[in-house]
């Protein structure tokens, strides 16, 4: 009996696996900012719309905040009201931009 599930159980993951889709990919645009994490990301955002881009500067000078490169592939994590979470395409880590800034 034993046996019977764990083949059932076994055959079940095998169809999930082989039912996996593979995500998306988006290509970046330049001209845009990504932050390491939200809170960098909603200070860079408060920083754009005062048009106060020292401030922007020293989020930079800190690595809080990047210039994003045109052209790198990434995965799209999450969607909200225009904010995106992204992950570059080989690599272990999460940004957070502007829906605009991918294709």
């Amino acid at each position: 009996m034993k046996a019977i599930i764990i083949l059932i159980a076994l055959s079940s993951m095998t169809y999930s696996l082989t039912e996996f889709k593979e995500q998306k990919i988006y290509i970046t645009k330049s001209g845009y900012f990504a932050a390491i994490d939200e809170e960098s990301y909603d200070k860079m955002m408060n920083y754009i719309v005062e048009k106060d881009m020292e401030a922007v500067d020293i989020l930079m000078k800190h690595k809080k905040v990047i210039m994003l490169k045109e052209g790198l592939q990434v995965y799209l994590v999450k969607v909200s009201w225009g904010k995106v979470i992204i992950r570059p395409k080989g690599y272990d880590l999460k940004l957070w931009t502007v829906s605009e800034a991918i294709e």
